[in-house]
């Protein structure tokens, strides 16, 4: 018998059940097993990996005297799973979110590989966000930088000389904020079309909780989208994204209450409708 190593058992997360396990992972899941013959249990839970069995079984890996192969570690999603999990509204599951981070740090410094200090880098501004201990963040931060960490890996990506330098202007990210928000949604460069898809998807990912919505209230986003929509340079997969950027805002109580009366949306999705006749 032979006891696998890390970088086995990190082989062994599927991509895309990780990816997936990101972008619809459960906020209000506490770090504690649910019997699969339970009333709480669903069939879509096995689409996804459960928060109480990854970042157990990655707070161990990265606490291990072997080395981690940290870029692997980003590649397989595990970084992004353990960020996302900050934004849980479970005390355990950040606790242990944290904890992983901390480790992976850690870890990071003693490897080597070509991408390792921008990674040390946006470890730090990380770090340096977080104001109070094990906090919540905001679910569009999360996105944030969950999207940013894969940009970092890959120098030619076509937003990387955006993210570079957005991280090199403040040693520290304000979570009350939308971070590239107004640059990348109205951008005027070449690529504007891409830039602007990115924002879209990161504001719709990053819409998850009523705090969530307050936050793009204070940034005027609903009115800003509505705007967008119509205009001549928004791509149809755009014009996509923000028809699901409102159908998920649907899920917020105060968000549909606010888009109902203050802008209204039922005139404008009418207007949408009759467009398209």
């Amino acid at each position: 018998w032979k006891q696998p190593t890390s970088q086995e058992i990190i082989g062994l997360f599927d991509k895309n059940k990780m990816k997936l396990s990101i972008e619809q992972f459960q906020l209000d899941r506490k770090l504690e097993p649910v019997n699969c013959f339970s009333s709480q249990y669903e069939e879509s839970d096995e689409l996804m990996y459960d928060p109480c069995f990854v970042l157990p079984t990655l707070s161990l890996i990265l606490k291990s005297s072997n080395p981690v192969d940290c870029k692997r570690f980003v590649t397989s999603h595990c970084l992004s799973y353990i960020i996302t999990a900050t934004s849980s509204l479970c005390y355990g599951v950040r606790l242990v979110a944290y904890d992983c981070l901390v480790h992976f740090t850690e870890q990071l410094q003693s490897s080597r590989f070509r991408e390792k200090n921008q990674l040390l880098i946006f470890m730090e501004t990380m770090k340096n966000s977080i104001t109070k201990e094990n906090m919540r963040l905001p679910s569009i931060s999360s996105a944030f930088l969950v999207s940013t960490v894969h940009i970092l890996i890959y120098p030619d990506h076509p937003l990387y000389s955006i993210i570079i330098p957005h991280l090199l202007k403040k040693p520290y990210i304000d979570l009350r904020d939308i971070p590239l928000y107004s640059t990348l949604l109205h951008s005027s460069s070449p690529q504007y079309v891409l830039e602007r898809q990115w924002m879209l998807l990161l504001l719709f990912q990053g819409l998850r909780s009523d705090g969530d919505y307050y936050l793009y209230k204070r940034k005027e986003v609903f009115p800003h989208i509505m705007t967008v929509y119509h205009s001549p340079f928004t791509s149809d997969n755009s014009k996509t994204l923000i028809l699901q950027f409102f159908l998920r805002a649907s899920d917020i109580l105060p968000a549909v209450i606010d888009l109902v009366w203050d802008h209204g949306i039922l005139s404008w999705l009418h207007d949408l409708l009759k467009s398209h006749q």
